[in-house]
């Protein structure tokens, strides 16, 4: 079989281990094109590919210790999706730090598992794999998450990185940062975005504002994308989330701001004009200070 023209593999067992899953893939030796490499359940070492070819990795429910290795593995490496978890208890104080000069784009995907079990099943529990990694040339990071994820942690990271980091997202419901003053410390941050997140964690934000003009001093992009909601949550037509931001973004030092995009879920016709009013006024405040202002759903915006 000829793989020199091979530039893209996605390579699963489907949970099944066979026998001689390393001499079945033997063939990958020989893809010298290959750049795009997506792992679930198949270890690295399965995998003879070269390495100095991978551009573009994503691992899936693997080991912890294999997201490390696949940094080190693949030294011209920019962007990796990664959503690790632990195999036993001594694993967390066990792992290295990796450092990867090469890499701009990084999302932390722990979305993987129902949190209620993850004290009973091992290999659904992930870790913060930002706890073991030092990135001096992360350019944009997506935390993706179903517990806590701590704001020490992505402190840290910074610290210990100090990359020129321009754009976060955070994304998923259930996500929730114990300490939401950790955006104080993304100096370089230019575009920041919540996606489908809970009132809580905007909210968060909005007191944040409220509380720190001074906050991402470059922050030039903001967005909250509400538009797609987990099917067993019914969300307002306006959220509550929606009558702080508004204020908080007027309040803070907004003049490096160029633009706000809130998206909602549903369509405009269910909300009461008079319920609207008083949450568009400070987003019109924005707009009329230059901004490039988008409140609505999303297939129409009311300003």
């Amino acid at each position: 079989m000829d793989f020199s023209q091979l530039a893209e593999a996605q390579l699963s067992t489907g949970g099944e281990w066979g026998p001689n899953i390393s001499t079945d893939l033997h063939m990958f030796r020989n893809a010298p094109a290959l750049h795009n490499l997506y792992l679930g359940d198949i270890l690295l070492d399965c995998v003879p590919c070269p390495r100095n070819g991978i551009r573009e990795f994503t691992s899936h429910s693997c080991p912890a210790s294999e997201c490390l290795d696949a940094l080190q593995a693949f030294p011209n490496l920019t962007s990796a999706h990664l959503r690790p978890f632990l195999v036993d208890d001594d694993d967390d104080d066990e792992l290295p730090i990796v450092r990867h000069v090469q890499l701009r784009h990084l999302t932390v995907d722990e979305n993987g598992s129902d949190p209620d079990a993850w004290e009973d099943d091992l290999e659904s529990r992930p870790i913060h794999i930002l706890k073991y990694l030092a990135l001096p040339a992360l350019e944009t990071m997506q935390i993706s998450a179903m517990r806590v994820f701590e704001g020490a942690v992505i402190r840290a990271f910074l610290e210990r990185s100090s990359p020129p980091l321009v754009k976060l997202t955070f994304k998923g419901y259930y996500l929730e940062i114990d300490s939401m003053v950790v955006l104080s410390s993304f100096k370089h941050l230019q575009d920041l975005e919540f996606r489908y997140c809970s009132t809580k964690l905007v909210s968060q934000f909005g007191a944040l504002l409220e509380q720190d003009k001074e906050c991402l001093p470059k922050l030039k992009n903001f967005a909250v994308m509400a538009d797609e909601w987990p099917r067993s949550e019914r969300l307002p037509a306006v959220p509550p989330w929606a009558h702080q931001l508004g204020p908080a973004l007027a309040h803070w030092n907004h003049s490096r701001l160029l633009s706000v995009r809130i998206v909602l879920q549903g369509q405009l016709i269910d909300v009461e004009p008079e319920k609207m009013a008083s949450v568009v006024r400070p987003f019109v405040f924005l707009k009329e200070t230059g901004i490039k202002v988008y409140f609505g759903t999303k297939d129409t915006s009311i300003l």
